[in-house]
């Protein structure tokens, strides 16, 4: 069972904490049952410090589905790459996130993906990431473009069923027919057996 609204409102990694960034259980078991083709670009800088924390979530997303494919686009070596996927994309931004699939894509920006705070110091102004969610961003927007919101195997909200619940008088009620009823249904079988034994005997 899946509660995809806690999952997309409370899910990030707190990078404060150095925690080692790995995919939830949530996560995995959707990308595993993904049956459409997805393409993931990410045209970042591998000098900007949120690289590696999407680096580490797309090659794990690749490593539970091979419907999932991702290609680096970087934008300070690939310029001519960058630039033709941000015209076919119209991508406005300097780096960005592009999931694709089914002739539909989304855009993810940093804001989409983490919680920065810029700081200025003497080299100038610096980004300092708080909190990274980079994981619920992505898997929002394979949703979006692949139209697979929740998998037939996971239920998004637990099934959910009301017990039969009779009052007394009712309980009284079915307990008189049942008696009204039952000699007159044993008697009318009696019935039959006599009148079949006595055509058996007649023939």
């Amino acid at each position: 069972m899946i509660n995809w609204a806690s999952f997309f409102k409370y899910s990030h990694t707190d990078l404060t904490q150095n925690k080692i960034y790995t995919l939830s259980t949530t996560t995995q078991q959707y990308i595993t049952e993904l049956k459409t083709k997805c393409d993931i670009y990410v045209i970042y800088s591998q000098n900007d410090s949120l690289y590696k924390y999407i680096k580490s979530t797309v090659n794990q997303l690749m490593r539970f589905s091979p419907n999932i494919s991702v290609e680096f686009i970087d934008t300070d070596k690939h310029i001519l790459r960058a630039q033709e996927l941000k015209q076919h994309f119209a991508i406005k931004g300097a780096d960005s996130l592009v999931v694709s699939s089914q002739n539909k894509s989304h855009i993810l920006t940093k804001k989409d993906i983490a919680e920065i705070e810029y700081i200025k110091s003497i080299r100038g102004i610096e980004q300092n990431i708080t909190a990274y969610k980079g994981e619920q961003a992505l898997i929002k927007a394979v949703m979006a473009v692949t139209k697979n919101t929740t998998p037939l195997s996971i239920a998004s909200k637990p099934l959910s069923y009301k017990p039969l619940a009779l009052s007394t008088n009712e309980l009284s009620k079915i307990r008189i027919t049942v008696l009204i009823f039952m000699p007159v249904a044993v008697l009318f079988i009696g019935l039959v057996i006599c009148f079949l034994r006595k055509k058996r005997l007649k023939i």
